[in-house]
């Protein structure tokens, strides 16, 4: 009786000292420009999916050491991974198994703004290698830091043990476009160019729409300005202006930050409405109107205030070849005014992105 009780007792003993724990857990931290509602929409298909499987999220804020929030030991995570969306160019998603510390990364084709594929994507790549490993298969062969650093594992993927076949998690991922390959741009804001020498500035609102694709975009411009009264010893006329431009457009982001520039053909249309003499023997003369042509040059600066609103200062300048002067008809004709050649715009104005 002695001898049984002791053989069952060493059984046990040894059956609590080799057992593992339990690992349910998934690990998710994401880092970058990711969108409030994409967050919560990641997070949820997640905990409807992960449960399925015997698995449980646990959201994680490794601050700035992420490769040391990779590394750690745990007791019960089962899988981490790390989420770097950046403001454009590819997601990037790090898998790490928590047990073995072994490391895999995958890449998202499409950026931010692919929406909810991407989000799917990411979705189904955790969901199979948390199942995976849950099953007690490999999905990973690199280390942290060779995962971090994009290099390859020398010696190629360790062994699999016995009884197990190596997993497949999807590779890089191309994600469907989204309904709108197409981004529309619109904005709208007060606007101040240049006229004539002794002129004052030309007050006014300007409105832009512009259709984007990645960084290249095409954008129309209007602009209307308040009228103007010139005056000169010989008399006043008022002048009315507006432009619409044409540009091909380029941008590059950081951040919350947008630089961006184009080139294009700028129209001008002058408007001279009513005239008053300042002598008897001068008659006045009907109004008209007539246009300027020519090539213009932007540069803008803009800042978002959240995902579809930001507010943009924009700079430009354009040249006319076709030269205008506003004469006074006296003996020798004077010169009332003479628009400049070059004129200068600037714009503040406040954008709203779709979709």
């Amino acid at each position: 009786m002695a001898a049984v009780a002791l053989l069952t007792w060493s059984g046990l003993g040894g059956d609590a000292s080799a057992a593992e724990p339990d690992r349910v857990i998934v690990e998710l931290a994401v880092t970058g420009s990711l969108p409030s509602e994409q967050a919560k929409a990641l997070r949820g298909r997640l905990e409807s999916q992960l449960p399925a499987h015997g698995l449980t999220l646990r959201l994680a804020r490794p601050n700035s050491d992420v490769r040391g929030w990779l590394s750690r030991g745990s007791d019960d995570a089962l899988l981490r991974i790390a989420l770097d969306v950046p403001e454009v160019n590819e997601w990037r998603l790090l898998l790490v198994d928590a047990t073995r510390g072994r490391a895999i990364v995958r890449t998202l084709t499409g950026g931010a703004r692919r929406d909810r594929a991407a989000v799917e994507a990411v979705c189904d790549i955790v969901v199979s290698a948390a199942v995976a490993l849950r099953e007690g298969l490999e999905v990973a062969s690199q280390t942290v830091d060779e995962a971090m650093m994009g290099t390859a594992a020398p010696g190629g993927s360790p062994p699999t043990p016995s009884g197990a076949a190596p997993a497949s998690v999807p590779g890089a991922t191309p994600i469907s476009g989204p309904s709108f390959p197409l981004r529309l741009e619109a904005g709208a804001g007060p606007a101040v160019a240049t006229f004539a020498r002794a002129a004052p500035m030309s007050v006014g609102a300007g409105a832009a729409v512009s259709v984007w694709h990645n960084a290249a975009g095409l954008e129309l411009f209007a602009a209307r300005y308040l009228s103007q009264t010139i005056t000169a010893s010989e008399g006043s006329f008022t002048i009315d202006r507006t432009w619409v431009s044409l540009s091909a457009a380029a941008a590059a982001r950081w951040r919350r930050a947008r630089l961006s520039g184009s080139v294009g053909m700028l129209l001008e249309i002058l408007q001279r409405g009513e005239t008053n003499p300042a002598a008897t023997n001068v008659s006045a003369t009907a109004s008209d109107a007539l246009t300027r042509l020519g090539p213009q040059a932007t540069a803008s600066a803009g800042i978002a205030l959240s995902r579809r609103v930001a507010i943009t200062w924009g700079l430009g300048v354009g040249y006319f070849p076709r030269r205008v002067r506003y004469l006074a008809a006296v003996g020798a004709d004077a010169s009332l005014a003479e628009p400049w050649p070059l004129a200068g715009v600037g714009m503040l104005r406040v954008d709203i992105t779709l979709p």
